[in-house]
């Protein structure tokens, strides 16, 4: 949740009511991609997943070769940067 109330009380209904985090206003960009990687780890592979991060990327790249799909100019499997991966054109 990123909102401008920064009391504990805001804190603690955000959290209670479903937010996975809390940042007030004003905040770094650097820290907000921080959080969310952060996030995007332990959603995925747990709280205590020990590991290279870049895995995905690997297996991909063992995908898109059984799938005889150019990384240059990919039919089946395209990289969004900073998001991650999409299926087909679109």
């Amino acid at each position: 949740m990123l909102t401008a109330r920064a009391e504990e009380i805001d804190t603690l209904v955000g959290l209670s009511v479903g937010a996975g985090d809390y940042m007030t206003k004003p905040f770094s960009s650097r820290v907000l991609v921080a959080r969310i990687r952060t996030r995007l780890v332990e959603q995925v592979w747990g709280p205590g997943w020990f590991g290279d991060d870049r895995i995905v990327d690997i297996h991909l790249g063992h995908v898109r070769r059984k799938l005889d799909d150019d990384p240059g100019a990919p039919r089946y499997i395209r990289t969004v940067r900073g998001v991650g991966y999409r299926m087909g054109t679109g």
